[in-house]
């Protein structure tokens, strides 16, 4: 009766069918008291790949990948990848509908042959729809394809997949000849290089290739699923420099909506929880988006991005998360010309009021962010200092006391470092957060980061600062008040504060 339906003309049967067929399909119940059922709907979910319609492909895809609905599990996902790349489709006797193949699909083809093909012929549509919905389930391989390398399935070599069907050159003795002329021109180059077209990781190659000119379409809801596609595509180990030159030059794009800009940095978010391997990259991504379209970007979306990849980092990759949010702080100056060492590609980013403002609010939620976190990302903490209170390091003066601290603690003292510049040389409200920023690291570090913040914001109270820093003699642009920062009635009560916490350690010790 299923083999019937394969045969309707209605679409949404067919559909329906897939999903039915994978519902069976992956049964637990059916483990054991009947195996053959499950192989019997897995075939016919198989031939659901031939299907004219891309609608119904698209979602025997799907399931063949294991997304239903947005609750899988991460074994079901690899599961799934596993189903793409080992499966093969053997079709049964009675004849099929697909008058256009030829007669060479009658032989057993390796479900992932068929899909590829599949999925370059859409990329060649002109229809919109198309190109998102294929677009879509490129997204959904890399999903698939990101759970089975975070499982560490065995026998993921992608490139020693020609190998694996020795076995089937009983089937298919010309597979390997010639059946991509009669199916689709086959880019070559990248694909030969990645070791044969016939391995996996060769048909990735000459899919994502045929995947990235799509970012030409004008259409930037297609655009925004191809990019997304190809995040969750790109592997750990290879070069990201294409990936970020095709989003550094799609941003430069006005008419990018606000939301869908944010929908891609969820997709980062996302991929960073699949592979926390690439927390730096992906940290690298998102400042593009801040450097480029600061006006359109949630600055709580960037700070929940910074957070999980700083806390998913582990204890390697705290540092270089950090560095990475610090980044930010190192955006576009106020005027050109008062730092050096930037590219022009950052400069160009605060041209217009508007945006200007804008990267001022994410350059204060990376400030902001860097007070909260710098001393967990630098695992110091003034209650489990390995510098007791009252030790020699006080009596070291202040160049030799911020060396040492730097020898011992690089994280922090390179955060402290940064919240410095930003306490006298941002704007009047980047000023204020950084020195809030450098108190709640105080509180919290032991010696000689607090002393080193006292001194400093004892400086910054009597405005003795920029005379220490010369290089950084540029005004920007406000008048700094009689303090010579205007932050003095900020900082007093805060050294307040530190004065009555030395004071009590004094009677302590």
């Amino acid at each position: 009766a299923l083999q019937d339906v394969l045969h309707l003309h209605d679409v949404l049967a067919r559909v329906s069918l897939a999903r039915l067929c994978h519902t069976i399909s992956t049964a637990r119940s059916l483990d054991v008291e009947r195996p053959d059922i499950k192989s019997q709907f897995n075939s016919v979910l198989y031939q659901l790949l031939l299907d004219p319609s891309e609608r119904v492909c698209f979602e025997a895809i799907l399931c063949i990948l294991g997304k239903h609905d947005n609750t899988e599990k991460t074994e079901e996902r690899a599961a799934g990848w596993y189903r793409l790349t080992r499966e093969i489709l053997k079709l049964p006797e009675a004849p099929s509908n697909s008058k256009d193949k030829s007669q060479k699909t009658r032989r057993p083809q390796p479900l992932i042959k068929l899909v590829m093909r599949r999925l370059e012929s859409s990329f060649r549509s002109f229809s919109r729809p198309v190109l998102h919905a294929a677009a879509r389930v490129v997204q959904e391989m890399g999903r698939s394809r990101a759970a089975a390398h975070a499982l560490g399935l065995q026998d993921l070599d992608e490139g020693a997949y020609g190998n694996k069907y020795d076995s089937m050159d009983s089937f298919d003795s010309d597979m390997n000849d010639s059946s991509h002329p009669e199916g689709i021109r086959r880019t070559t180059g990248v694909s030969n290089a990645a070791g044969g077209k016939d391995t996996i990781a060769g048909m990735l190659a000459s899919l994502m290739e045929v995947v990235r000119t799509t970012v030409a379409c004008e259409c930037v809801y297609v655009r925004a699923m191809v990019i997304k596609g190809l995040i969750w595509m790109q592997s750990p180990h290879e070069s990201f420099d294409e990936l970020k030159s095709i989003i550094a030059s799609e941003l430069s794009d006005p008419a990018w909506p606000a939301t869908l800009l944010n929908d891609i940095l969820l997709t980062l978010h996302a991929r960073f929880k699949a592979t926390p391997d690439m927390a730096v990259t992906l940290l690298e991504l998102a400042r593009i988006f801040a450097t480029k379209v600061p006006g359109k970007i949630d600055a709580d979306v960037l700070q929940l991005l910074w957070k999980t990849c700083l806390v998913g980092a582990g204890p390697d990759g705290k540092h270089t998360a950090l560095e990475a949010v610090t980044i930010v702080l190192d955006l576009p100056p106020p005027q050109p010309g008062s730092m050096s060492g930037f590219t022009s590609v950052d400069r160009v980013s605060a041209s217009d009021p508007k945006s200007a403002l804008a990267l001022q609010r994410l350059v204060q939620a990376a400030v902001w962010f860097l007070g909260e976190n710098a001393n967990y990302a630098a695992s110091e903490y003034a209650w489990e200092s390995a510098t007791p209170p009252g030790t020699a390091l006080m009596m070291l003066d202040a160049d030799k006391m911020v060396a040492a601290a730097s020898s011992r603690n690089p994280t922090l003292a390179g955060a402290l470092t940064r919240l410095q510049r930003c306490a006298f040389s941002g704007s009047w409200e980047v000023r204020i957060i950084a020195a809030q920023a450098l108190t709640t690291v105080a509180i919290r570090s032991g010696e000689p980061f607090r002393l080193q913040i006292y001194e400093f914001l004892h400086a910054l109270a009597q405005g003795g600062v920029q005379s220490q820093l010369s290089e950084m003699h540029l005004s920007n642009g406000e008048d700094q008040g009689a303090s010579g920062t205007g932050l003095g009635v900020l900082i007093t009560p805060m050294i307040k504060v530190l004065d009555e916490m030395y004071s009590a350690q004094d009677d302590l010790i």
